[in-house]
């Protein structure tokens, strides 16, 4: 018999009192599951919080590095090197369906559906929340297997960081704040530069490309503002910007701009003892520009305004706690491309939504309920809803078990990109365009966990099931024209373990499985770019003369197409490093990246095949004040 795990949401804290809350450490509260900060003990599914001492001492150069090295169950690729556009599996599920936030709302490209986490610096952020399983009925569209919510810098001292590597990447990044009464600004900003390597391996299907480095830059700028009105009011304003440019290959001299930018209003308000409002508001931006030989290509930019407001109300004689909300969101887009032979179709569509959550507590065990209700302008009514179960044996030993519907509404370019032709052809593959005929995919999750934590040990497993209905993919069932098509039903099981211990004092290491099968029902073939296996190893020590760690990835082969017919193999990455503190202030680091110098391919894209990047070498001095 087959158990199905993808988490649910995160149950919310129950019974407790904001009084009570304060008693926790910043680390157990998680803020991103239910919008009102809850429990990580008191949640009902898989949640992983990284924090920014853990951060640092993972040597990860990027957020995609990162979040390979920490997490179960998730596979990141890109076309060739930094800064290129980088697909997200996590739990079998696509780049569009799990969600990423960036300090509690949603940003990136509204054409896509993606966030572009291949532009966030990974010196902008504090902490990182992974939420494990459907997170539709109470974010919304595009949360079928989890969500990623990263949160930007808070801290309390001058920070100044500079790196640089063997092989041509260099990079600055300040951070600052100032400390006046009741109010806390903080301000953090850089700038990283990577000459990049020859992206495309073999195999293109282009008549000529590029072979030089293909490199990549980025200037960023993050500002929070936090205040206090009155006795019960937290006010805090964010503004973030990430302007890149990147070079792709191709058989002419191509460049990527983009700029990321997104300003957001939070407002937390106690109006009693059991009473708090959370209202949030936010204005995104994505543009995109592309030139061929310094001329111009194309133009896509997208906006997305948001706004939320919910009531979370302590219903403390039951030991339950109930929170409603309602949001809108709209997405507008602007599209001017010389490749097209037309416009988009739609450039415009707004959603509105209701959800609940409720959470009751009793001696040993938790029960969370919520529900969401969207009102799409293209799709109508779409309904999801979560119920989870947690019985805890002892404080530190629990089970648990989920299950949970999700919704993900096709993106603009899904329905309406224009008729686009390669300027090549490919396996009889020459164009491509949207389908306005899909259909809302559709998900539902069953879940099983188990959790085990003291002071020395960590350790969880999980077993998932979810089944989709009108899975959107790619499809080159009608050539010469390609197009995305739904799947009338897909499965995915999986299981994910993960253990962490400390021993002889000092030393560290943490093992890490998953093991997959997500399938086509109909075709009984494998879904694109799933890795049937996963394995992450790493094992460290802190001593008086500094942090050495080593660490391990493997990711299984994947099939490239639905025919399962392409196909790319499987490979182990080892990376190294080693972190001192010369005095209070000042910090060394030392990391070489793909230590054995292996040759893998990361992705492939009708037969363009894209490489590895070779063992690197960074530096990196961080001085606090």
């Amino acid at each position: 018999m087959k158990y199905g795990y993808a988490v649910a949401l995160l149950a919310s804290l129950t019974g407790i009192s904001s009084a009570n809350s304060a008693e926790h450490t910043d680390l157990e509260i998680v803020y991103s599951a239910k919008k009102h900060p809850s429990l990580i003990d008191e949640s009902t599914n898989k949640v992983q919080i990284i924090t920014a001492p853990e951060i640092r001492d993972s040597g990860a150069m990027s957020l995609e590095e990162l979040l390979i090295k920490v997490s179960t169950g998730m596979t990141l690729s890109n076309s060739g090197g930094r800064g290129k556009v980088i697909e997200l599996f996590m739990r079998g599920g696509g780049t569009n369906q799990s969600l990423i936030t960036l300090n509690g709302v949603r940003i990136g490209s509204a054409t896509t559906g993606t966030t572009p986490i291949e532009n966030i610096p990974l010196e902008m952020l504090d902490r990182i929340e992974i939420i494990y399983g459907p997170v539709s009925s109470i974010h919304g569209s595009g949360g079928i297997t989890g969500s990623i919510n990263l949160y930007t810098k808070t801290t309390k001292s001058h920070v100044v960081s500079a790196s640089i590597s063997d092989n041509g990447y260099q990079s600055t990044n300040i951070a600052s704040y100032l400390h006046l009464e009741d109010t806390i600004l903080n301000a953090t900003a850089g700038y990283s530069y990577d000459s990049g390597i020859d992206a495309v391996k073999v195999n293109s299907p282009y008549d000529s490309r590029d072979t030089d480095r293909d490199g990549y830059r980025n200037n960023f700028y993050d500002v929070t503002l936090k205040t206090i009105i009155g006795d019960a009011t937290e006010l805090q304003l964010n503004r973030f910007s990430s302007d890149t440019q990147t070079e792709v290959d191709g058989n002419q001299s191509s460049n990527s701009d983009n700029t990321s930018s997104g300003t957001s209003a939070t407002i937390k308000s106690t109006v009693s003892r059991s009473t708090d409002v959370l209202i949030q508001l936010s204005d995104s931006k994505d543009d995109a520009l592309t030139t061929l030989n310094g001329t111009f290509k194309s133009l896509y930019q997208t906006s997305r305004k948001f706004f939320s407001t919910s009531v979370e109300k302590n219903l403390e004689p039951l030991a339950t706690k109930l929170i409603i909300g309602v949001e809108r969101q709209e997405d507008k887009i602007n599209v001017n491309d010389t490749s097209l032979g037309s416009d988009m179709d739609k450039t415009s569509r707004w959603n509105n939504s209701m959800f609940f959550d409720v959470n009751k507590t009793f001696e040993n065990s938790l029960i969370s309920v919520s529900g969401r209700r969207e009102d799409n302008e293209q799709f109508g009514s779409l309904n999801s809803y979560s119920t989870g179960f947690k019985y805890f044996f002892t404080n530190s030993t629990s089970i648990q078990a989920n299950l949970g519907r999700a919704f993900r509404a096709p993106t603009f370019n899904d329905l309406y990109y224009p008729y686009y032709a390669y300027g090549y052809s490919y396996a009889g593959i020459d164009s491509y365009a949207g389908n306005p005929n899909l259909l809302p995919e559709t998900s539902l999750t069953k879940t099983i966990g188990f959790s085990y934590r003291n002071a020395d040990i960590e350790f969880d497993a999980d077993v998932f099931k979810t089944d989709v209905s009108n899975l959107i993919v790619y499809s080159e069932d009608n050539p010469p024209t390609a197009t995305m098509l739904n799947l009338d039903n897909s499965e995915i099981n999986g299981i994910d373990i993960r253990l962490g211990q400390k021993f002889w004092g000092s030393w560290k290491y943490s093992l890490g499985t998953s093991l997959l099968d997500a399938i086509d029902i109909s075709t009984k073939k494998n879904l694109q770019n799933r890795s049937r296996r996963i394995h992450n190893a790493s094992i460290s020590n802190t001593s008086a003369f500094g942090t050495l760690s080593l660490d391990g990835h493997f990711q299984g082969g994947r099939y490239t197409n639905a025919a399962n017919t392409s196909r790319i193999s499987g490979y182990t990455i080892w990376n190294f490093g080693y972190l001192i503190d010369i005095d209070s202030r000042l910090n060394l680091r030392a990391s070489v990246k793909n230590l054995t110098d292996k040759t893998y391919d990361i992705k492939e894209n009708l037969g363009t095949i894209y490489a590895s990047p070779a063992r690197t070498l960074y530096l990196t001095a961080t001085y606090s004040f």
